[in-house]
């Protein structure tokens, strides 16, 4: 019997379906060939993809940095009905738990004949080997007084636990801020309480602090000492010392302008004036205080009254000046007597003071005023002209000599000018009514004054 020819060209395949044909055929020995006749056999693959991997989960302990990682090179995978199959890989990311953290790299295929793969994960792992940093606001404040404060430092990263520490090293608060409200401690004669607190910034197991300090400094008390009253035309110290500042800035919109510095302030007013003072020292700062002085008129001396010989009343100007006033001459005591007896010839200086103190004065002259020598005297017991004396003579020149003569030119009396005048007797005997002479001489005279006048009697 004949046999046909069977060929096949192998399998084909697209993805997971396959093919393969075969191809029979026949020619007898005279030549003539039979029609070929073809059998197409079609079936798909199930074989399970695999995915493999060289790596190995790694744990790289303390790092500086995260690692880096390449996943294309991590995974392949086996299909046998996919040439150059490409794996599917899932990164879920670092996570952190604490100071630990991790990666892990999932591997997964699917066949074009939807077979699924086992899945293939990769985990790292690793501390982060951070050193945490902190920046202050500010390293050192002061403030004046007893006050709040809030104390402001800032870490990285953002994960590391903030602690504030006190000067005996007990925490008192934690997280980047802190409300402390230190105060003002009298210690040594200072005027600055320092305060001093540790902020200490930990991660994983390693941390870092920063001091910072904050000054109180101690709140100005004082007072502004000077005299609040002044007479006119007086000077007076204002002395801010006892506030003991730093700076002193004085202003007056009355007295002067612009500005004077220093603690004390010499100052002399043409009118009541208010002086306005700031002050600094440390964090206390623009302090203000004023001191008010007031400028009252000096008292006046209106005109010096001549009531006797050498006698002066001090008239003062009530317009001028705060009563009660004193009156004073030359360099004597001033008293609450304005009339001054018995003034020697010359000048003087009197004055006035008022109830504040204040003081004036005027210079005066007292003059030798004429001698009066009278022309007549009645001695006849009325006590009216009963003596004759030289008007003047006992306040102006109690040592002159006076002496009285008859018409005949006997001496009948001679005395000093601070006596008692004549009475019209000799030796105890009355004279009769006529005219009689005199001579008087004191120290100070040029010649002997000669005269005559009349004794007259009632009949």
């Amino acid at each position: 019997s004949a046999r046909a020819s069977v060929t096949t060209t192998g399998a084909t395949h697209t993805g997971c379906s396959y093919t393969q044909e075969w191809i029979a055929t026949y020619s007898n020995a005279c030549g003539q060939s039979a029609g070929a006749q073809t059998v197409t056999y079609t079936w798909t693959e199930s074989q399970k993809p695999s995915i493999t991997t060289l790596a190995t989960p790694i744990n790289y302990g303390r790092v500086t940095n995260a690692p880096t990682f390449r996943t294309d090179t991590l995974f392949s995978v086996v299909d046998n009905c996919a040439i150059n199959p490409i794996v599917t890989v899932v990164d879920k990311g670092i996570i952190q738990n604490g100071c630990d953290y991790s990666r892990t790299f999932t591997a997964g295929y699917q066949s074009s004949c939807g077979v699924e793969a086992d899945s293939v994960s990769i985990t790292y792992k690793w501390i982060n080997d951070i050193q945490p940093t902190i920046t202050l606001s500010d390293a050192a404040l002061a403030i004046c007084g007893n006050q709040k404060v809030v104390l402001n430092a800032v870490a990285t990263p953002a994960e590391a636990k903030v602690e504030w520490f006190d000067q005996d090293n007990a925490v008192i608060g934690t997280g980047e801020t802190l409300t402390v409200n230190p105060s003002y401690i009298a210690v040594g004669g200072g005027h600055r309480t320092v305060y001093t607190y540790k902020v200490v910034a930990s991660f994983c197991n390693r941390e870092i602090f920063s001091i910072m300090t904050v000054n109180v400094d101690e709140p100005l008390t004082g007072e502004i000492i000077g005299d609040r009253s002044i007479c006119e035309g007086s000077t007076t110290t204002l002395d801010a010392s006892s506030y003991d500042a730093d700076s002193y800035t004085w202003t007056s919109d009355e007295d002067f302008t612009g500005i004077r510095g220093g603690a004390s302030l010499i100052v002399k007013p043409a009118h009541t004036s208010t002086y306005s003072m700031n002050m600094s020292r440390g964090a206390c700062n623009n302090i203000e205080d004023e001191f008010t002085v007031e400028v009252t008129s000096l008292p006046q001396i209106a005109y010096i009254d001549s009531i006797g010989i050498l006698d002066r009343e001090i008239i003062p100007d009530d317009y001028f000046g705060t009563p009660p006033y004193y009156y004073g001459l030359d360099n004597e005591d001033a008293n609450e007597f304005s009339v001054k007896y018995n003034l020697e010839l010359g000048s003087h200086v009197f004055y006035i003071v008022d109830a504040l103190g204040c003081r004036s004065e005027m210079e005066y002259t007292v003059k030798a005023p004429m001698l009066i020598f009278p022309s007549y005297f009645t001695p006849d017991g009325d006590n009216i002209n009963d003596t004759w004396e030289v008007i003047g003579l006992k306040e102006l020149y109690p040592d002159a000599v006076v002496k009285i003569f008859d018409r005949f030119g006997k001496k009948l009396i001679e005395y000093k000018g601070s006596d008692v005048g004549w009475d019209g007797t000799y030796l105890g005997r009355d004279m009769p009514a006529t005219d009689y002479w005199y001579l008087v001489y004191a120290k100070g005279f040029s010649r002997e004054i000669s005269g005559h006048f009349t004794l007259l009697r009632s009949k």
